[in-house]
């Protein structure tokens, strides 16, 4: 009997005492992480966990901070594209009540050139003097109006 209760015990602190479920975070700039000093971009934010739970998400751009709440679901995604200042050290954190932190840092590269943005089908590389010129696909574009101040052109087709 002693052997049960002693057993019965033991599974029950091993079972209280398991880890909180990870968060899968990816943070990706817009604009393959260029901007210009000063400027505004954004930050692409993909959350995924295997528990449902609510979570906080923090981006620290310099000395900016946006704070989100959020419910995450069991295999379900959650994508947020927060406009942030384009300072060159970004850190995005997601705390969840276990008390688990999960943390990202993000660089933003400062071109001193105009940007030049190219986002063409063909993949063709396209020069013009004195721009540096930053090959784009569809998710290198930002969703917040204000992220396009970080270049200086765009070029894109179909």
């Amino acid at each position: 009997m002693r052997r049960l209760l002693l057993l019965i015990l033991a599974l029950h602190c091993s079972a209280q005492a398991a880890p909180a479920p990870g968060i899968d975070l990816t943070a990706t700039p817009a604009w393959k992480g260029w901007s210009r000093p000063g400027r505004a971009t954004e930050v692409d934010i993909r959350l995924r966990t295997e528990a449902a739970m609510p979570a906080t998400v923090e981006v620290t751009a310099g000395r900016h901070i946006i704070r989100t709440e959020v419910d995450l679901q069991p295999g379900r995604s959650v994508r947020l594209q927060l406009p942030v200042s384009s300072a060159e050290d970004v850190s995005v954190s997601v705390g969840v009540p276990a008390g688990t932190l999960t943390k990202r840092d993000v660089g933003i590269a400062h071109s001193e050139s105009p940007l030049l943005g190219s986002g063409l089908v063909s993949g063709d590389p396209v020069q013009l003097e004195g721009f540096h010129t930053v090959a784009l696909t569809a998710d290198d574009l930002p969703r917040h109006p204000s992220a396009y101040s970080s270049i200086d052109a765009l070029i894109l087709d179909g």
